[in-house]
């Protein structure tokens, strides 16, 4: 008979017959450690154990581990071996119960040990490909025996770790005119392997809180109300949208935007985001001109000369306005852009007119004002008024 590549795991484990997630981790092991000739059994001892399979990172507390969830499955039925045998360092014959699968049960792959050696992340990946549907936080708190805001904090870490991928629910209003976000679904990274080697160092991390992939991942961490029960989006929110670098934030952000804008019932007013946007892009404005003006990047582009030069207050006046082919300014986008002085005073401008105009960037960069499209405007309107009082 061919041996299995496989365990066999009931669906009652994550719900009546209820196991926790180093007794579902240790019943796994065990069963997929069965040997071609003891189809049904396998033997091993606590020393073993204890070396293939790290709860806690210290020997004996390991130990205490290994052998309280050997003796919960032993109470449950789930394992059948003598008990005595287990404080003796003896040899365990260990056989399995057999199971009903006529509920339903899943075939779990042996290189799902190879994800993770972490119990509760080994568990999540074989409810998860249990399932396969949407599960909840509180229902992974139920599975896991665990609070809810554990699971919240777990799940985000194994998705870094690369063992699984987040799929977020869609947002959505309700009935109510809340809005609501659906359930999250999963999927399992089966190419991610921890080696051998690496196992000590995934403990460690896992109750140090260390993961040197989270330093690779930029992911928003400033506080907002996107997507969060009960709050109102506020301007602060709309800025964390406009500046995150976290493109999986932007796209949740970027479809509850497409909610709210685009109401599925009729009834419903569409949320108006032009405030919020307005003050948001004009704090990004004032930072940027913040920016520049720290790093006193007013810019002119000389003529025969490939790179831009800095002008400041100090050197502005020996500037030689006849070499400047273009000079940078801030754009109404807040981007930087070049523009040839004498088109700010349209066609054919005069010498007066072009005194003008290097008379007021003149001024510009002496008080230590960043050229932008506000003075750019404002240039273009002085011009306009001395073209009116001389015609």
């Amino acid at each position: 008979m061919e041996k299995t590549s496989f365990v066999g795991v009931p669906n009652s484990f994550y719900n009546k017959e209820l196991l926790k997630p180093r007794e579902f981790y240790l019943y796994c092991y065990l069963n997929a450690s069965r040997s071609f000739l003891t189809e049904n059994t396998v033997k091993t001892n606590i020393d073993l154990l204890i070396e293939e399979i790290k709860f806690v990172k210290k020997r004996q507390d390991n130990k205490d581990a290994i052998v309280e969830s050997l003796n919960s499955l032993h109470e449950k039925g789930m394992l059948i071996f003598e008990y005595q045998d287990i404080r003796k360092d003896k040899k365990l014959e260990i056989s399995f119960r057999k199971l009903s699968l006529e509920k339903g049960f899943e075939k779990i792959p042996y290189k799902y040990f190879e994800l993770t050696y972490d119990p509760e992340e080994f568990m999540t990946i074989c409810a998860i490909k249990t399932f396969k549907r949407q599960i909840s936080f509180a229902e992974f708190g139920s599975i896991l025996s665990c609070s809810e805001r554990h699971v919240k904090d777990l799940i985000p870490k194994m998705e870094q770790k690369g063992i699984l991928n987040i799929n977020n629910g869609k947002y959505y209003v309700n009935e109510n005119n809340q809005l609501r976000q659906e359930t999250n679904s999963y999927s399992i990274n089966e190419d991610h392997f921890v080696g051998e080697n690496q196992q000590d160092q995934q403990n460690q991390e896992s109750q140090t809180g260390g993961d040197k992939k989270k330093h690779l991942i930029q992911s928003e961490t400033r506080a907002n109300n996107w997507g969060v029960k009960g709050k109102n989006l506020i301007d602060n929110d709309y800025y964390i949208y406009l500046t995150s670098s976290d493109d999986k934030f932007i796209r949740m952000v970027e479809n509850i935007i497409n909610v709210l804008k685009n109401p599925k019932d009729p009834s419903k007013k569409p949320f108006d985001f032009t405030k919020m946007e307005k003050a948001a892009k004009e704090r990004i404005q004032k930072e940027n001109k913040k920016e520049m003006l720290e790093k006193s990047l007013n810019l002119v582009r000389l003529k025969g000369i490939k790179d831009l030069v800095p002008v400041t207050s100090e050197i502005i006046d020996n500037i030689d306005f006849s070499s400047v082919e273009k000079v940078v300014f801030l754009s109404k986008q807040n981007k930087r852009e070049e523009v040839q002085l004498d088109r700010l005073a349209g066609n054919n401008p005069t010498t007066n007119a072009l005194k003008l105009i290097v008379d007021m960037y003149k001024n510009v960069v002496r008080e230590n004002i960043v050229f932008d499209y506000e003075q750019a405007i404002e240039i273009r309107n002085r011009i306009k008024e001395m073209n009116e009082k001389i015609a």
